[in-house]
Formats: structure tokens, C-alpha cells, sequence
């Protein structure tokens, strides 16, 4: 394998944020654009819900995995997921993007299992090594992507069999405020360490004061 593409294989955050920002475009230009192009439209029950479905498991499950199996690094002292493993994950990331891109043409299985394999895989690597570190408080992202996880395959069922209850449109708007706590949770600790670390280096006297009250009580509003 050339040297270059080797190294794409040495941390998570380099396959997962390049797939995570082409995804994000690719998706926008077939759904907005792919008549134009003699494409077939892009659906998962209506062509909106296939939108929202791919830009929330899609773009951001891979961003989701590319930070966090990178962050798991700190978290835990231990390297990073790399190699087969990293392959693995994003090898079923992959074959869902497939799956979804006609997901009414394959059985209810086929549009599901890559998407299971993906999150649950992901939250299992994120597990066992939050476990194997017992960095216990980090052990809630890797539920997040359990029920993120779990979410997808519902929404898939419920839009493919066109299912009133649950809403798949309520199901969308559920991943879109799993993923606002998540940024809250992991934007509320990477903000005041990355500004700390600045003031440190700059010899600047000042320094983040601890909030613990705020901490808890801002990802709940």
C-alpha cells in the first residue's frame, strides 16, 4: 500500500473527518441536485427524511467517530484504534452510505445490518477501553452512540415501512438534539482546557475557573 494511504490508517479522526466533510457535500449536491445530473432521487420513505437520516448518520456518525476513538487516546493513555479496526468501522460506514443510497430497493435487513455494525462496533471499541482504563465518566458517550445507534435502525424501519408511530420525523429530530448534547457535554470540557492551556503558554496569569454547576446544568437546558 503506498505510504500515503498507510498513513490514513494511523489515527481515527484522519478516514472518519475526510469521509465526514465529503459525505456532507456529496449528499447535499445528490439531494438537491441529482435530477439535474439524470440521477435517481435519493429516498428513505420521502427524500427529506433520507436528508436528514444521512446528514445524522451519515456525516455526523463519522465525525462522531472520528473524534471521539481519537479523543479515547487521552482518555485512556493507550493508543488510539488504528489499523484493522479503524478499517472495520469504516468499512460498515460505508456500506450503509451504500445500503441508504437506495434503501427502498433492498431488504429491511440489508438498509439495517451496516448501520448496526457501524454504531454498535463503535460503541463497543469506545467501551472497552473506557472500561479497561475505568475512565468510568466517559462511559456515557459511548451509551450516546448505543442509543444514536439504536435510533438509526428505528428510524430506517419506521420510514421504510412507513410507520406512524414512532414518527420518523420525531426520530430525526431526537438524533439532531442527541448530537446538541453531545457537542454541549464535549464543547463544554474541550473549551475551558484548549483556553487554559493558551493562557498557559502565553504566560497570561489568568486562568478558566471551574464550574461544576453550570457544567451540569448547561447540557440539560
Amino acid at each position: 500500500m503506498p505510504r500515503p494511504f498507510a498513513d490514513l490508517w494511523l489515527m481515527p479522526h484522519r478516514p472518519f473527518l475526510l469521509a465526514a466533510a465529503a459525505w456532507a457535500a456529496v449528499a447535499v449536491l445528490w439531494w438537491q441536485w441529482g435530477a439535474a445530473l439524470r440521477l435517481a432521487p435519493p429516498v428513505l420513505g420521502t427524500a427529506a427524511l433520507w436528508h436528514a437520516h444521512e446528514m445524522l448518520a451519515g456525516m455526523g456518525g463519522a465525525a462522531a467517530a472520528g473524534y471521539l476513538l481519537t479523543a479515547l487516546a487521552s482518555w485512556t493513555g493507550r493508543a488510539a484504534p488504528s489499523g484493522r479496526v479503524l478499517k472495520l468501522l469504516v468499512g460498515c460506514w460505508l456500506l450503509q452510505r451504500l445500503a441508504m443510497a437506495a434503501p427502498d430497493s433492498v431488504p429491511p435487513a440489508l438498509a439495517l445490518l451496516p448501520g448496526a455494525g457501524f454504531f454498535g462496533l463503535l460503541s463497543a471499541v469506545l467501551a472497552i477501553g473506557i472500561l479497561r482504563a475505568g475512565a468510568w465518566r466517559r462511559l456515557g458517550l459511548a451509551a450516546a452512540i448505543a442509543l444514536l445507534g439504536g435510533g438509526d435502525a428505528l428510524l430506517i424501519l419506521a420510514a421504510l415501512e412507513g410507520w406512524a408511530r414512532p414518527d420518523p420525523a420525531l426520530l430525526a429530530r431526537a438524533g439532531v438534539m442527541l448530537f446538541a448534547l453531545l457537542i454541549a457535554v464535549i464543547g463544554g470540557r474541550m473549551i475551558p482546557a484548549f483556553t487554559d492551556n493558551w493562557l498557559r503558554q502565553t504566560g497570561t496569569a489568568a486562568r478558566c475557573r471551574p464550574t461544576p454547576i453550570a457544567d451540569r446544568l448547561g447540557p440539560l437546558l
